[in-house]
């Protein structure tokens, strides 16, 4: 008799899917178990819990479509989720222990004996290149200065904080669609966090007014890119940081409000004399800036500020990156609903 097979992969993947209810309900176990009463902080360890469902949901896809680069990035974003969550990288660790010690027994119980070394070994090689790839990416997420430069920047202003998160990802967007190398990508994501340090220098009665600034009061806001640029410069001075992003921030800190045509501040440069990542997140600050509640505005619609981006192509912005905004901007629209909706649970 003829006995049909099937590759490893697949059985691991049949498994999974048959005992899928049961792993995650032996992992939720395990995580309230071990894990919880270490984590005082409720909003923390509910984090986790949905961190280790994307990974859960990802380990088992795996085995099904069995792409190893949409599978690592996953583990990349869920590792940055983490970092900038604040969750402790021991209390990661100590979740993927309960992830396999979540399925290990029920694989060994359900398998031919003569395959169980095999699968275990393809599973347990997956399960730590997990680990590495989530290891390598928190902790290029979790730099220290960065954390504390990003908090010091979101401290004065309570609208900067998402408004930071939500360029950044609009300016990766755009660095990707630009086919711009891996480092320069991983350099944005951390430098546009720090476009607006400089307000820490700005007074609260400009900053916050809920209002049209008068000339004078202008002149004083347009001081924050010099205000970032420097203190960036001096964070790299007294630390003698080896951290690329930080030079990439001063550009962007600097030069962000700089106009195509050269009529922006606070040097008037013009074209290519504006630095790529600026020119860059003109337009992930802009469009976020348009489609945002300001004290001093409410929030426009999507078409109105591709319209308004459109319009200013040549004049404000590289008309160039204009035109790759176009091309993704759909894109866009799906990070600001995603934004809009996370702030409407959040305030119901």
């Amino acid at each position: 008799m003829e006995i049909e097979e099937y590759p490893l992969e697949d059985k691991i993947f049949n498994l999974f899917t048959k005992y899928h209810h049961i792993i995650t309900k032996n992992f939720i176990t395990l995580l309230n178990e071990n894990l919880k009463p270490n984590i005082q902080d409720e909003l923390e360890f509910e984090a986790l819990l949905k961190a280790f469902q994307v990974i859960w949901d990802n380990f088992l896809d795996y085995w099904k479509l069995k792409n190893i680069n949409v599978y690592t990035d996953y583990n990349t974003k869920v590792a940055k989720n983490i970092a900038f969550s604040d969750i402790s990288f021991e209390n990661f660790i100590r979740g993927m222990d309960c992830l396999q010690k979540s399925y290990v027994d029920i694989l060994v119980k359900d398998l031919d004996v003569s395959l169980v070394g095999q699968c275990l070994i393809l599973v347990n090689n997956l399960y730590c290149k997990t680990i590495s790839n989530t290891t390598l990416e928190y902790f290029n997420a979790k730099d220290t200065t960065l954390t504390a430069l990003v908090k010091l920047s979101e401290l004065r202003d309570d609208v900067t904080g998402n408004h930071n998160h939500r360029s950044r990802e609009y300016a990766v967007l755009l660095a990707k669609e630009l086919n711009l190398l891996d480092g320069f990508i991983m350099n944005m994501s951390k430098a546009s966090l720090l476009h607006d340090i400089g307000k820490i220098g700005i007074k609260d009665e400009i900053l916050l007014k809920p209002g049209k600034l008068t000339d004078q009061e202008f002149d004083e806001m347009k001081k924050h890119t010099l205000i970032g640029a420097k203190t960036i410069n001096n964070v790299i001075i007294v630390d003698h940081s080896i951290h690329d992003y930080l030079y990439m921030a001063i550009d962007i800190a600097l030069c962000h409000h700089e106009k195509y045509d050269g009529s922006g501040y606070p040097n008037k440069l013009a074209g290519d004399e504006i630095p790529l990542p600026a020119r860059i997140f003109a337009i992930a600050d802009a469009y976020d800036v348009i489609t945002s509640d300001r004290p001093y505005k409410r929030a426009l619609d999507h078409e109105e500020a591709v319209k308004r981006i459109v319009a200013d192509s040549g004049k404000h912005f590289d008309p160039y990156i204009v035109d790759v905004f176009l091309r993704i901007q759909d894109k866009f629209k799906l990070i600001n609903d995603k934004y809009k909706s996370i702030s409407t649970s959040a305030n119901p």
